[in-house]
């Protein structure tokens, strides 16, 4: 292999990863106690009723949606709305903060930031959603309640508590985690 090879090889391979490493480190790793912060708070605030909320979460959304949306939201709040930009910025900040989830949350983890950011600022999540459409706690309601809950959050106009669309999509959530 001729030198030039080599080099163009260096510079083809490294030159992406040098940027990627540059970027974790200067835009995700400052905000990574702040996120465990969000996964530790949204599990705490849902602990009594983890029995019911967590098959009922896995029921309304995949794995992958949930880490999506809870990585997406926690950009939104802890970068993209301090330092708005463009939309190459905004995809490239979810996609790189979505990869880089896989390095530091396992699922349960994830599930938090999700609860925590839900429908709403990170800091308020589902519990203001709740409040919001309901008048109570997360903890304070029914599986059917949680279900029509989890089911605005795809989709808050269509699927709202309420809504036939809401009651539907509620229902499937409870037949697909056997809690009907």
């Amino acid at each position: 292999m001729g030198i030039r090879l080599k080099l163009g090889l260096l510079v083809t391979v490294g030159s992406p990863l040098i940027a990627f490493v540059l970027w974790y480190s200067f835009s995700f790793l400052p905000h990574l106690s702040e996120i465990r912060e969000f996964a530790r708070r949204g599990n705490e605030s849902v602990r009594t009723i983890q029995g019911s909320l967590y098959p009922l979460l896995a029921a309304a959304e995949s794995t992958d949606a949930r880490r999506i949306y809870a990585m997406r939201q926690a950009y939104w709040s802890l970068v993209y709305e301090r330092e708005p930009g463009g939309t190459l910025k905004w995809h490239a900040g979810n996609f790189l903060w979505y990869v880089a989830s896989y390095i530091h949350f396992d699922e349960t983890q994830i599930a938090g930031i999700w609860i925590e950011c839900a429908l709403a600022q990170c800091r308020s999540g589902l519990s203001s959603a709740a409040r919001k459409y309901f008048g109570r706690e997360p903890t304070q309601l029914s599986n059917r309640e949680l279900a029509e809950l989890l089911a605005v959050v795809r989709s808050p106009a269509r699927y709202a508590p309420g809504t036939e669309a809401g009651a539907m999509r509620a229902k499937k959530i409870l037949v697909k985690a056997n809690l009907s």
